[in-house]
């Protein structure tokens, strides 16, 4: 599918080297996206060889996108964060007047990784994360008596993930292209406790995962290999994930819905992971609720909504729907402060790891960490 595009991308290609912010967007910029949302680290040139697409216009296309905040790459909690770490949903409700106020304060928060406002009666719907269960409880009182304007608000602390949104994907690649990269992802590995050069190099990763491990090691004064290898222990162990973004790009004529069921104990993991294999899915996670199954899904039309609503009652009859909301719009995804088009404009770190003590590089560039 990709390759029969690639003459139309490479004659056009020379004619988009000066495009401007409204050009962003191409069937080309979508594939870009598409094998980084599998490989958010793999070598452009890759890439290129993948798409049938010169090397030089893949790093131009992706350069324009990430300079101009239409895309981008970041750290997030891994498959296995919350055998440390804690999550919630929390939905707030607050004085309609001060909704702007509230909205610029929940995302200067910075364990508020995702701030949207939605068609329910509480208008914010948000996801929220801490590196263990006592500071996520010390953490959200804090931040609720200083939050202003709030009516409201209701918990769903997460106990298990069944998809998260780096899993979802824009579809636009072949299935043998997905594969391709697919092969290159690390193999799992044994949890391990991280330390605070772990929590330096996640820091520094999130406004941008595709940095040089070199670029990393100048900034905390160790070796590059030393940081390659940290990294990897943190992705293979499943503390942390990475994942290519976007505010409108990929999700152009998508709309996002999300829905919270009441579902029989017995039967919520076997839905959550049929959710899960939904390619529409975003997120499916188990909360510790009187709804206890949360799924997040992108859709092009509306009326299959009520199809993935149906799919539950088929398989789970005493499942029943808790609560359902449209997002209106996102103000920050995944710590990434957007703007009214969706672009991204700064990124505030989420904490996936304790920070502990800062850092201190050893003396000898030679020393191992």
């Amino acid at each position: 599918m990709i390759r029969e595009l690639s003459k139309n991308w490479a004659i056009s290609s020379k004619k988009n080297e000066n495009m401007q912010k409204s050009s962003i967007g191409t069937e080309l910029d979508l594939a870009i996206l598409g094998a980084l949302e599998v490989q958010p680290r793999i070598e452009l040139k890759k890439v290129a060889q993948i798409l049938g697409v010169s090397n030089s216009t893949i790093t131009r296309r992706w350069d324009l996108m990430q300079s101009e905040g239409a895309a981008w790459t970041t750290v997030i909690p891994g498959a296995r964060f919350l055998d440390t770490g804690w999550s919630a949903f929390v939905t707030i409700e607050c004085d309609p007047q001060r909704e702007q106020e509230l909205a610029k304060a929940l995302c200067n928060e910075p364990a508020f990784g995702t701030v949207a406002l939605v068609t329910h009666h509480r208008q914010f719907y948000i996801d929220c994360f801490a590196p263990s269960h006592n500071e996520g409880m010390e953490m959200l009182q804090g931040i609720f008596r200083r939050l202003p304007g709030i009516r409201s608000r209701h918990i769903s602390p997460i106990s298990r993930v069944y998809r998260q949104a780096n899993e979802w994907n824009n579809g636009t690649l072949a299935t043998t292209e997905k594969q391709s990269l697919e092969d290159a992802l690390p193999s799992a590995s044994q949890y391990f406790l991280p330390d605070e050069l772990d929590a330096e190099i996640v820091s520094i990763l999130f406004s941008d995962a595709r940095q040089s491990w070199q670029n990393i090691a100048v900034i905390l004064g160790a070796s590059a290999q030393t940081i390659q290898r940290r990294t990897k222990k943190l992705v293979s162990s499943g503390l942390i994930a990475f994942r290519c973004d976007s505010g409108r790009l990929s999700s152009t004529g998508l709309q996002e819905f999300s829905i919270q069921w009441s579902a029989p104990s017995l039967d919520v993991d076997v839905i959550g992971q049929m959710l899960a294999n939904d390619p529409s899915c975003r997120i499916s996670a188990k909360t510790i609720d009187s709804s206890n199954l949360t799924a997040t899904f992108w859709l092009r039309n509306l009326k299959s909504a009520h199809n993935h609503e149906n799919s539950v009652l088929n398989t789970s009859p005493r499942s029943y729907v808790q609560e359902r909301f449209l997002t209106l719009s996102t103000i920050k995804r995944g710590g990434q402060i957007l703007d009214a088009e969706g672009r991204r404009v700064r990124s505030i770190p989420i904490p996936i790891l304790r920070a502990g003590k800062p850092y201190l590089p050893p003396h000898s560039s030679s020393s191992s960490a």
